[in-house]
């Protein structure tokens, strides 16, 4: 079965939908090698480490020398120190550079970026940098001026349109008109959104049905918010926050769906340490809630992630 929004992600600068200036900069500035270390920035889901991983293939550079890192689970110095010693060596092969696209990187530590400040400012010949978020003023000033910086927008309702049209027609999808519009809609400009919610909607018969479905993937995302916000760690005021966002969601799906998005954290873990954190983490977490469970229970567990039952 074809997973819309792999299927067509975008391979080649020309098939970036909505961000024509920005490809023509980057593909630019590529060309003539004035700038190996590149911040990205915009809303989620408009194409940000896409477009690094099309920068990656316009250098030469074969996909086993590119480097992503999720800022959001490696946020430490060591993460950026383990970095640093790889990109001494070069690559082996026909590839003539390493490729470094770090997201969510506003999610760093302040140790991690100033660890960074030389590797970015003079990286080896062979090396680029690609820092991607959707929180650019919580970037370093130090680190924004070591970098071409460019911004991602959202995309206008008639580019996306367009790609709706090419891949219903690619696919045989036949979505009913308001269906259609509310796919569209509730991507907010977003075209890997929109490919997600195409493929939600499939089987809509309505545009009551569809919106629904589009809800309650919507709000699945508090989950996630919660999961990072446990791995960045902050003020108990903010996690109330996130669990007052979830209120409506029943204590043991909220539960299931950290879990999974731990348990995934903890398999793209880098080192020990990090394995060990998440693990911690994970750990209020396993036992499924008691019957009938109210938020209370939740509020514990993401006490004990927090403090460690202190």
């Amino acid at each position: 079965m074809t997973v819309l929004h792999i299927e067509y992600r975008p391979r080649k600068f020309g098939e970036v939908v909505g961000q024509e200036a920005v490809c023509r900069a980057l593909a630019g500035l590529i060309e003539r090698g004035e700038s190996r270390a590149f911040l990205l920035s915009g809303p989620s889901g408009t194409g940000k480490t896409t477009l690094a991983r099309i920068a990656a293939r316009a250098l030469g550079c074969a996909d086993k020398d590119v480097l992503e890192i999720d800022a959001a689970t490696h946020t430490g110095i060591d993460s950026m120190r383990q970095v640093q010693e790889l990109i001494q060596y070069r690559p082996f092969g026909r590839s003539k550079w390493r490729v470094i696209i770090v997201d969510e990187t506003h999610m760093l530590s302040k140790a991690a970026w100033n660890s960074m400040l030389k590797v970015i400012e003079a990286p080896p010949e062979f090396v680029a940098w690609f820092l991607c978020t959707t929180e650019p003023g919580k970037v370093p000033q130090t680190i924004k001026t070591r970098c071409s910086a460019l911004t991602l927008r959202l995309v206008a309702e008639t580019e996306m349109r367009k790609l709706y049209a090419r891949v219903a027609e690619a696919e045989a999808i036949k979505l009913l008109p308001e269906v259609r519009d509310a796919v569209i809609r509730e991507a907010e400009g977003s075209p890997r959104q929109m490919l997600v919610n195409m493929a939600l909607c499939r089987e809509a018969k309505s545009r009551k049905e569809a919106s629904a479905l589009l809800r309650d993937a919507r709000e699945s995302d508090g989950v996630a918010e919660l999961c990072k916000f446990l791995m960045r760690g902050g003020s108990w005021s903010r996690a109330a926050a996130l669990l007052e966002a979830l209120a409506d969601e029943p204590p043991e799906s909220v539960r299931i769906g950290v879990c999974n998005y731990l348990g995934g954290a903890l398999r793209r873990a880098a080192s020990d340490k990090q394995a060990c954190t998440i693990l911690a983490l994970l750990e209020p977490f396993v036992e499924p809630f008691a019957a009938g469970a109210d938020r209370a229970m939740l509020a514990v567990a993401v006490g004990r992630a927090l403090y460690g039952g202190e």
